[in-house]
């Protein structure tokens, strides 16, 4: 009986663990669900046969420790059967049944834990007393009460899956059947549970960076010159990023050399190379955000640097030659 007592209260502490954690644990993106799927479901048939096993061997020798933990095993089997579920969920779109699933699994460890404590707290009180072991004879199913209470908690976890945090550099938008409803600011609020309503959340304070790449470009002296763009940006406005971008690093670095290609072909070369880059990374940075405003990009230029303005390696030699020539008429 004691050492049931104790099965229990650890069953009490990992279904206490799993509420921590799907209460407060971020939500991931899930790898490799077939194969998660199948160990799951590997998962739910070991722990069938083992909580027969144990419990069969446990009547057998008349060893509460091993009944409870054949019990625990049968907890086991369907905690086994909510992480299907969840994981199913994530793979049809609907992430949040698996902070659900987890939910359902602590309450089966609950009860499972809750019923092996009190049949052996009362085998210990009362010694000469035989009890009959709700557990054994029915598992939770026999407690209606227990199984109303557990239908309360899931119809509240699924509820409560709906509260959301935006934090104070993020923006939300929240969608209802895909479309579009509206924008929330930072804090505490709440929407209607998934596959009803969900949200994304985008950080719209942070700065991000993406390089152009070194281009061949030609100027407006027609000489060839070598150049290359990074370009810092935010997301501004979430609900234009969210429904009409898919790859920003691609849009902002097809928009960058479109910029510098326009810029440098009505430019000079020597204008370029010398006192030109401040204006050049201003004049980038006004078409690029021109260019993120009219496609409703939501996106931000921040700033626009000319990282390289350098001739190419086949002519190097010929402007090297030239810079010295102009030094030595100076």
């Amino acid at each position: 009986h004691l050492l049931a007592l104790f099965v229990s209260v650890f069953i009490f502490y990992m279904g206490i663990e799993i509420l921590s954690d799907a209460l407060g644990g971020e939500q991931t993106e899930l790898r490799y669900v077939p194969f998660v799927a199948a160990g799951a479901f590997i998962g739910v048939v070991i722990n069938y046969f083992m909580a027969r096993y144990k419990i069969y061997v446990g009547e057998q020798t008349g060893s509460e420790s091993l009944k409870a933990d054949g019990y625990h095993s049968k907890m086991d089997m369907y905690c086994g059967i909510a992480v299907l579920v969840g994981i199913v969920g994530s793979l049809f779109g609907m992430p949040d049944l698996d902070k659900v699933a987890a939910i359902v699994a602590m309450v089966l460890l609950m009860i499972s834990g809750y019923e092996i404590f009190t049949e052996n707290i009362r085998a210990l009180l009362h010694p000469n007393e035989e009890v009959q072991h709700s557990y054994h004879a029915h598992g939770f199913h026999g407690n209606k009460k227990m199984l109303a209470g557990m239908g309360s908690v899931l119809v509240a976890a699924y509820l409560l899956s709906g509260i959301y945090t935006v934090q104070m550099d993020e923006s939300g938008v929240v969608k209802r059947f895909g479309k579009v409803v509206k924008e929330v600011s930072p804090g505490i609020h709440y929407r209607l549970p998934a596959p009803i309503e969900e949200v994304s959340i985008v950080n719209s304070s942070n700065i991000q960076k993406v390089e152009t790449g070194v281009q061949e470009l030609l100027t407006g002296d027609t000489n060839l010159v070598n150049v290359n763009l990074s370009v810092h940006y935010r997301i501004s406005n979430a609900m234009h990023y969210l429904l009409n971008v898919k790859n920003e690093d691609i849009l902002i670095q097809s928009g960058a050399e479109t910029s510098i290609r326009q810029i440098v072909g009505k430019s000079k070369i020597d204008y370029i190379l010398t006192e030109g880059k401040d204006e050049i990374e201003a004049s980038a940075k006004e078409a690029l955000n021109a260019i993120m405003g009219k496609n409703e990009t939501g996106i931000e230029i921040v700033s626009v640097q000319l990282i390289q303005a350098d001739p190419p390696e086949s002519v190097l030699s010929s402007f090297q030659d030239l810079a010295t020539a102009r030094q030595d008429k100076s």
